[in-house]
């Protein structure tokens, strides 16, 4: 409200009319104070305008790079009726030109220089006008015609048009990301400061690792660079300190384009990198799905926080903070950070604080969601739960002794020896152990000798950080002096030693796990940057992660952490609108699933034929026992095998059933029963007078007023049983003389079509995954009141249309035209699509030879089906 006293956040002592004609000519100070904690201050940059607020800063791209840049709105009195703006640090100016009737853009004779001390800027002796827009606008963003360059400053491409538009708010977070060589010092999430820099927003890290750390990205005017720098902007930050800078004068800085980030090396010297990058934070999944993670290392039974989570309203560690989606299957699984120890925590308790070190899993990576990470998650195991490297390389070499011939069995026995001792270099006998590895190569001559010889050498490499190739003969033990310590190929990968961590191994089981899910679509780009991308701390080299001293003194303070490659976070999409099953018997259920609404949470998904339409059996449709001799007539030739299969006139749905977390595909029949406690049932309801003698009993009657219609009885309803007896009555000649003998009390259930609740049906996927196509466990089928596994392997596999255009962008080399729209040709290559440029003869393919898509140039004349090889490759993946 309005007070009486003299207190407020700004004032001015002017007795003028209105506060729009306090301050004079821009040249004269302002009046104008500010008040804050009891202290008042002269504001030079406070004003009051008429009129509708212009943006507060304007962004100049394209021209000659003088030009472009962030201009600020900042001069205390309209310049010609309209706002005026300067770029900071420097003598450029944005003005509507009176003289001209345009927006101008140009530099004064010196910087300082006030737009109002002279007159027009473009007549002020040295005033250069680089750049103009004729449109009369109130403010230069609102033009919609080109902007113009002087000729003395040389021809722009259409690319390299002046353009000018209004700056935005500033994201509220970004994300430092330094690839290759992947730093947890510098990289991860930045928040905006909650004031400005030098007139721009400017980030500080939320988790910084050092005790003195202070990670800040901003802009600093006086060099032109958006730069990050550890000890934050309290002191001036010196350039040749600055870790990593951009010489780009941007709103932000994930706008830096057309230049590349300098890191700083040893010293003082700075170096382009292509791998550091900083870009906009995606927002948060709303549900997510946690797969691969197993109760125990040395078993394959499924963690029990493997499911979906879904998004909570609040947030943890200043971090979006997940729930699972149904706690009642497994319990309160949560997915939360831990900004101390910068790590994805998962846990099931119910209480727990943001300085909790404590989980059954986590995963060491600064990201803003769980299903971003790109590191490797690792379970917690007590001390005593956990062998020692030492014991592990002992019982490798036991293990692999049992196979040796006794020259090699007595070397392996001395390194053995050697290496167990508690006097001795705790390290295996290299000698000893070239001496075995020669004498085992000696294996693979022998007709039977070879599994022996690559499983033994194996063994033995593993436990001394050894890198043996029989197929090669290429040997390489560590510190043998003259030795090649060249890895092997990769080809041989599987036989490299554990010294090569769990990067290597994460590739050989992201490769495997690729081709085993082929057809997946879910998860299948979060699987390859978990195993593939990873670059965490935690390798076979450290079967035993101690803690830092940064994360202060937990009882459990991830001291023993087991990584594992096999399990990954993934983001929920949109549900596919088509599935395909494949494998199933009887075969009739077979085929397209088309997604027919929403059950439990979850999408449903009917079996359709090719035209998309419900397939359904006849209604009258014979049971098996009493349809050898004649088979019924169907609708469809794929159901005119009705000997072998009941093919029922409801139809077939794959849907999600919550009791048990299991994908069922059964029946679309739901289940009523009608109770009877005093009356017959033949006085209230009628059932179809041709039923009975093997066919469908269908309720054809049901009275409004009657005791079935009060239950939720439908007519149409197919009779299922009378009195728990299913069998009996379908042999009876008329339903209804047979009904007429049944008294009260009495129990009729009915089918309908409908989602079904319960657990029935023919095939059951037993896994908490958001949809049946998500993970490539086994299915299991029905074997009467048990599950069993298939004779045959079940697929369900989500079927995608094929994109008629792709977009390649971000190609910096030459030739410029590779980035352009590709156009979907009409015939497939190497059996899968393939695009060409629209304006050029370059074609986007799969390599059959390089297992690989290949961007390549060819001739006008290229059709799909031509080889590619020797063909200039210009990009892969």
């Amino acid at each position: 409200g309005l007070g009486d006293g003299p207190t407020g956040l700004a004032f001015a002592d002017c007795n003028v009319p209105n506060p729009t004609e306090i301050d004079g000519d821009p040249g004269t100070p302002s009046v104008w104070h500010m008040s804050e904690h009891g202290k008042t201050s002269h504001e030079p940059s406070f004003a009051c305008y008429v009129g509708r607020m212009p943006p507060r800063q304007v962004y100049l791209t394209g021209g000659p790079k003088a030009l472009r840049g962030v201009y600020t709105f900042r001069y205390r009195r309209y310049f010609n009726e309209r706002c005026c703006y300067c770029k900071e640090g420097s003598n450029w100016h944005i003005w509507w030109s009176a003289r001209r009737r345009c927006w101008a853009v140009g530099q004064l004779h010196k910087a300082g220089q006030d737009l109002g001390d002279k007159g027009e800027p473009e007549h002020i002796s040295g005033a250069l006008v680089a750049g103009w827009c004729s449109e009369d606008v109130l403010e230069p963003t609102a033009s919609t015609t080109r902007w113009r360059i002087s000729a003395s400053l040389g021809k722009f491409s259409k690319d390299q048009e002046l353009r000018c538009v209004a700056v935005g708010k500033a994201p509220s977070l970004i994300q430092v990301t330094q690839w290759q060589e992947h730093s947890l010092n510098m990289t991860g999430i930045y928040f905006a400061a909650p004031s400005w820099h030098k007139g721009r927003t400017y980030y500080l890290k939320q988790c910084n690792r050092g005790k003195e750390d202070r990670w800040t990205m901003a802009y600093i005017p006086s060099t032109g660079k958006w730069s990050l720098v550890r000890q934050g902007l309290e002191s001036s930050p010196v350039p040749s300190k600055v870790d990593v800078y951009a010489s780009c004068d941007c709103p932000d800085p994930t706008q830096v384009r057309d230049v590349s980030w300098m890191l700083l090396d040893k010293g003082t010297k700075h170096s382009l990198t292509n791998t550091f990058e900083v870009t906009t934070v995606e927002e948060a999944p709303e549900r997510i799905f946690v797969h691969g993670a197993c109760s125990n290392l040395d078993d394959a039974d499924p963690s029990p926080f493997n499911g979906v989570y879904v998004l909570d309203k609040a947030k943890f560690g200043q971090r979006p903070f997940y729930r699972k989606e149904d706690p009642s299957l497994s319990g309160p699984w949560t997915i939360r950070y831990w900004p101390k120890g910068q790590r994805w925590m998962i846990d099931c308790r119910t209480e727990f604080s943001e300085e909790d070190g404590e989980a059954e899993c986590s995963v060491l990576s600064d990201c803003w969601h769980p299903a971003a990470v790109d590191g490797i998650w690792g379970f917690y195991q007590e001390p005593d739960a956990i062998k020692t490297k030492k014991q592990k390389q002992g019982e490798t070499i036991r293990k692999s002794v049992t196979a040796l011939p006794a020259s090699l069995n007595r070397a392996a026995q001395a390194a053995l020896a050697d290496f167990a001792s508690p006097t001795g270099s705790q390290s295996l006998n290299t000698k000893a152990l070239q001496q075995a590895i020669a004498d085992m190569t000696q294996l693979k001559k022998q007709p039977d000798g070879f599994a022996k010889a690559e499983s033994s050498v194996e063994g033995l490499g593993k436990a001394s950080n050894v890198s043996v190739d029989l197929l090669e003969d290429n040997i390489s033990v560590p510190g043998s002096a003259g030795e090649d310590r060249t890895p092997a190929a990769p080809g041989n990968a599987r036989r490299m030693s554990s010294a090569s961590g769990v990067r290597r191994s994460s590739k050989m089981l992201m490769r495997r796990e690729s081709r085993r899910m082929s057809g997946i679509s879910l998860g299948e780009h979060s699987l390859a940057r978990s195993m593939l991308d990873s670059q965490t701390s935690e390798t076979d080299e450290h079967l035993e992660v101690t803690s830092s001293s940064s994360m202060g003194k937990h009882s459990r303070l991830l001291e023993k952490w087991i990584p594992t490659a096999q399990m990954f976070v993934a983001p929920v999409g949109a549900p596919p609108d088509i599935l395909i099953i494949s494998g199933m018997e009887p075969m009739q259920l077979n085929g397209l699933y088309k997604m027919c609404g929403e059950h439990e949470g979850r999408p449903a998904y009917q079996l359709v034929d090719s035209n998309m339409i419900p397939k359904v059996g006849p209604l009258n449709a014979r049971v098996a026992s009493d349809s050898a001799d004649q088979p019924c007539p169907s609708e469809s030739p794929a159901l005119q095998d009705a000997t072998a299969f009941e093919f029922s006139s409801l139809g077939y749905v794959l849907r999600w059933n919550p009791k048990q977390g299991q994908w069922i595909l059964g029946e679309m029949a739901r289940h009523y029963q009608v109770r009877y406690e005093t009356t017959w049932p033949l006085r209230d309801i009628r059932l179809a007078a041709d039923g009975g003698d093997g066919t469908q009993v269908v309720l054809q009657q049901v009275p409004p007023d009657g005791i079935a219609a009060e239950q939720g009885a439908i007519a149409g309803s197919i009779l299922v049983s009378i009195n728990g007896d299913t069998e009996d009555w379908t042999h009876e000649g008329d339903i209804n003389m047979y009904l007429s003998n049944i008294g009260p009390p009495a129990v009729l259930e009915f089918k309908t079509r409908g989602l079904p609740t319960g657990a029935e049906g023919f095939a059951m996927l037993d896994f908490d995954a958001p949809y049946p196509f998500s993970v490539t466990i086994p299915w299991q089928v029905s074997a009467g009141d048990y599950w069993t596994l298939p004779d045959q392997i079940v697929q369900c596999r989500a079927v995608e249309q094929i994109p008629k255009s792709v977009t390649v962008k971000s190609f910096r080399k030459k030739p410029k035209e590779v980035n352009d729209i590709y156009k979907l040709l009409d015939r497939l290559h190497s059996g899968r699509p393939v695009y060409k440029s629209q304006s050029s003869n370059f074609i986007l393919c799969w390599s059959v030879e390089k297992i690989r898509w290949t961007l390549v140039a060819t001739e006008p004349d290229f059709e799909p089906g031509d080889s590619i090889n020797g063909r200039e490759v210009l990009a892969w993946a």
